[in-house]
């Protein structure tokens, strides 16, 4: 009886030593699976590297050398990475794929009729995918909160440039609705105006840029990543870092006021 596990990969940050690593397990595999007649060996085993690049450029080989010994992983932006190895005589086989930015064909799949050999060797392959770079931070664990802070500095930015152009100020009596009546523990006027505040700016944000933004912010941590190659390759490494300025320069404004906004209250 054949048995397949399937598992799906993503949330990691491959280096070139992860994605090596992998290919020596699929190599040691290979290599144990002796076949009694040479000359049937090809026919009985095969094993295949194989490296897409960006530039519509494909190699592949039989031999581990193309990861280890070429330079193609330092020189080329790989878009995608197979390997895969099947041996037809004892009924097993093993299939990994990885795409930079990741899609739905990314996964591991393990074969064979020996159900530990199966076990034992999807247990090994997950335990090196897991020792790359865990793909996590804020944004990607909160996303529909860090959705409501773009938002709320996206609708911050769109007002406050209206009424620059129009010159006038803010009027708290423009919203209507009494959010302290509805929760009399926050019966302050100074919590009411900027309950107000940040309910408009949602409301600005969502109706203008904010989808967009944060989608495409959102694009700058993919689900998968392989941080090896050119580095002016790298476009999500270094728009990251240009990220942080611009997070800077549209939040910031908005905590300085709030802080503004918040002395000017307790203490004039």
């Amino acid at each position: 009886m054949k048995e397949t596990i399937r598992k799906k990969i993503d949330g990691r940050v491959f280096k070139k030593n992860d994605i090596i690593k992998l290919a020596e397990l699929v190599e040691r595999n290979y290599s144990n699976d002796d076949v009694d007649d040479i000359s049937t060996d090809h026919i009985a085993r095969q094993i295949n590297y194989r490296i897409n690049c960006t530039d519509n450029t494909t190699y592949e080989s039989g031999s581990i050398a193309l990861l280890k010994d070429e330079d193609i992983l330092d020189i080329k932006k790989t878009k995608s990475i197979e390997f895969s190895y099947s041996n037809y005589k004892l009924q097993k086989s093993i299939k990994l794929q990885l795409s930079h930015s990741g899609n739905e064909y990314d996964n591991c799949i393990i074969s064979g009729d020996d159900r530990n050999w199966v076990n034992g060797t999807f247990s090994e392959i997950i335990e090196k995918i897991n020792s790359a770079e865990p793909r996590d931070n804020f944004i990607i664990r909160h996303p529909w909160l860090f959705y409501i802070i773009i938002a709320i500095s996206v609708g911050f930015t769109v007002v406050k440039s209206i009424l620059f152009i129009l010159g006038t100020t803010y009027d708290k009596a423009i919203f209507g609705v009494n959010f302290s009546a509805l929760w009399p523990n926050l019966s302050s006027s100074f919590i009411n105006y900027y309950i107000h505040l940040c309910i408009t700016y949602f409301i600005v944000g969502t109706l203008t840029f904010a989808l967009p933004i944060s989608r495409q912010i959102l694009k700058l941590w993919p689900l998968i990543e392989f941080d090896f190659g050119p580095e002016h390759s790298k476009l999500e490494k270094k728009r990251r870092k240009k990220l942080s300025f611009w997070f800077l320069l549209i939040i910031g404004p908005l905590i300085v006021s709030v802080i503004y906004d918040i002395i000017k209250s307790l203490f004039f």
